[in-house]
C-alpha cells in the first residue's frame, strides 16, 4: 500500500460478486487510465498513479457479466511521494456523471435525501425534481 496506489474499498449490489473498476484523468470517465474486473470489495493498483486528481467509477460484475448501472464517479488526491500507507485522500460525488460535482443533503428522521445537480454555473438553487436514480455501493 502506499499514496501513489491506494487501496480502494466498496460495497457490492447485492447479485455482484464483483466490480469492473475504472480509474479516469476526468470526472466524465471519457479518458480512462486502467479498466480492471475485480472479484470482491477492494482493489490496489499495481502501478503508481499519476500525481493529483484521478477519479473513479465502477460496475457490478458476476458471472455472466455486468450487473446493474455504473456508480457515480468519484474522485481522490494522489500525492507526490510514495508512502507507507494509503495517504490518497477525497472525494467528490457526481451523481449523474456529467462532469460537475452534485451535493446530496440529508433530512434526519424523515428518510429523504434531496439532491442538487452541478452544472458549469455552479450548485442549482433547488434541489431535483422526478426521480434520481443512485445506485447502492
Amino acid at each position: 500500500m502506499s499514496s501513489r496506489r491506494p487501496t480502494l474499498r466498496w460495497a457490492l449490489p447485492r447479485a455482484a460478486t464483483g466490480a469492473r473498476v475504472t480509474l479516469c484523468i476526468d470526472r466524465a470517465c471519457a479518458r480512462p487510465l486502467t479498466s480492471v474486473d475485480v472479484i470482491g470489495t477492494a482493489y490496489t493498483p499495481t502501478a503508481d498513479l499519476p500525481r493529483g486528481v484521478v477519479f473513479w467509477r465502477l460496475v457490478g460484475l458476476d458471472a455472466g457479466g455486468v450487473v446493474g448501472a455504473p456508480s457515480p464517479v468519484w474522485e481522490f488526491n494522489v500525492g507526490s511521494r510514495t508512502a507507507p500507507r494509503d495517504t490518497s485522500w477525497g472525494s467528490v460525488l457526481d451523481l449523474n456523471g456529467d462532469g460537475y460535482a452534485d451535493v446530496a443533503v440529508g433530512e434526519p428522521g424523515l428518510g429523504r435525501v434531496w439532491i442538487y445537480m452541478g452544472s458549469s454555473a455552479g450548485i442549482a438553487a433547488s434541489h431535483a425534481r422526478g426521480a434520481v436514480a443512485v445506485a447502492r455501493w
